[in-house]
């Protein structure tokens, strides 16, 4: 009986299980923060609306990459869904520097 449940359990878990409107709020979360890190940041260096604009779209790709694979981390380890959403949206707001924090988990996992 518990193999059942483990395999049910996997199969819940399988990426292609979840919502499309559960990805878009984990897009969009993610993607919220990494915006307002670059506002914040921008407003303080003076940069123009064209600087903004260009470091808004390349930080809305990084954030969007990390809060789905941030996603994935919360649901694999069982973590609750208001967690998992602010796990999402914190590392949406690293952006780039998230994927730095798991490429060490990665590696102290690996053993490398």
């Amino acid at each position: 009986m518990n193999e059942e449940l483990k395999n049910a359990t996997d199969i819940a878990k399988d990426p292609s299980s979840y919502s499309a409107v559960t990805y878009l709020w984990v897009l969009l979360l993610a993607m919220w923060g990494g915006v307002v890190r670059v506002v914040r940041e921008s407003i303080f260096e003076g940069k123009t609306w064209g600087q903004i604009a260009r470091m808004v779209f390349f930080e809305l790709l990084a954030s969007g990459f990390v809060g789905i694979v941030t996603f994935y981390l919360c649901e694999h380890a069982g973590f609750q869904p208001l967690y998992t959403a602010a796990m999402t949206a914190i590392s949406g707001y690293m952006g780039g520097r998230s994927l730095a924090v798991l490429e060490a988990l990665w590696k102290i996992r690996k053993g490398c």
